[in-house]
């Protein structure tokens, strides 16, 4: 009778040990699985990174010339205030690149479209202020 008892509280020990040795390992394999995954994207990034800094290398710095912007459009409002307005940008008829700003304020719109292909051609850039009644734009050569 005692080992009946003593054999059950065996295999029970052992049920026991193989649930929680099974329980581990699955936690185990999540902890892996996450540390591949974020050393995967960590590579990726490296690899971006050095592949931009490569390719600006080779030419120069051309590529961050490029990403820099080369339109600045501030509009200012009646009483002062100025808002600096993102451009949208897209392609016309003739494949050049236009950007337009656009703004509503008191019921009026003010609206200035920029041939950024001209821009970049001419290597130059843009500063626009816009009020009610005047406008003044800079355009200054980048070299």
């Amino acid at each position: 009778m005692e080992n009946n008892s003593l054999n059950k509280k065996i295999i029970e020990q052992v049920k026991n040990r193989i649930v929680i040795s099974n329980v581990e390992s699955e936690e185990n394999m999540k902890i892996n699985k996450k540390k591949q995954i974020l050393s995967i994207a960590a590579v990726a990034v490296i690899m971006l990174t050095g592949g931009f800094f490569t390719v600006n290398a080779a030419t120069n710095g051309e590529l961050a010339e490029n990403i820099k912007d080369t339109i600045k459009v501030v509009f200012v409002n009646d009483d002062g205030t100025e808002n600096e307005v993102e451009g949208t940008t897209y392609k016309d008829s003739n494949n050049h690149t236009i950007e337009t700003y656009e703004t509503n304020d008191n019921g009026k719109t003010h609206t200035l479209e920029v041939d950024k292909t001209n821009l970049d051609d001419e290597n130059m850039t843009i500063n626009g202020t816009i009020k009610d009644d005047e406008a003044s734009i800079t355009i200054d050569n980048e070299e």
